[in-house]
């Protein structure tokens, strides 16, 4: 069982819950789910947040792979909306957020790739975000999306950063340096 703690980054109040366990939808087709990255690990299946329960499917074969949002109400089990998410173009996959709100699917790879951002809770597009490559720990505040980047110092250093991206424009509002982790593989011990 997860046990949360949200952090309100306007107050600075602290909720703690345990999320109920995710409850399977009708008309889901687990052997058609299309995996996505979540706190840091591989997933695949349908996911709850509030109100819904969303899954990320994937429809045809080989290169005419069609994804798609599909979003269900958690109570009454009616399908609320079906999103076309394109083609699959990135090997980065889809990225849902820790809270479990917002999917984000990547565009075509490179140094900054654009991300296109969709709301759970309330099923659209709510915007685009230009990000480097890999972020991680992925979080939206109001129309603020908020990760963690790596950017290599040396050959076994890379410099954490905090970027803040404003999703009305897509564009980076600032970033701010962390500190540094040691990149590479470790060194043996002494045996």
């Amino acid at each position: 069982m997860t046990h949360v703690v949200i952090v309100d980054p306007m107050t600075g109040g602290v909720t703690e819950k345990t999320p109920e366990p995710t409850q399977v939808a009708p008309n889901v087709n687990p052997p058609n789910s299309v995996s996505y990255r979540r706190r840091g690990e591989w997933q695949k299946g349908p996911w709850s947040s509030g109100n819904s329960i969303a899954n990320v499917e994937s429809n045809g074969e080989g290169n005419a792979t069609k994804i798609e949002l599909r979003v269900w109400d958690r109570l009454s089990h009616n399908l609320k909306a079906t999103i076309d998410l394109a083609t699959m173009e990135s090997e980065a996959g889809p990225y849902v957020t820790a809270d479990g709100k917002y999917l984000l699917l990547p565009g075509s790879p490179g140094v900054n790739t654009s991300w296109r951002v969709f709301s759970i809770t309330n099923p659209r597009e709510i915007g685009r975000a230009l990000l480097d490559s890999n972020p991680e720990d992925i979080c939206i505040v109001g129309s603020q999306l908020f990760y963690l980047s790596s950017i290599s110092s040396t050959a076994k250093i890379a410099t954490i950063v905090l970027r803040s991206v404003d999703l009305d424009s897509g564009r980076q509002r600032w970033e701010h340096a962390l500190g540094q982790r040691q990149t590479g593989t470790v060194p043996r011990l002494p045996q």
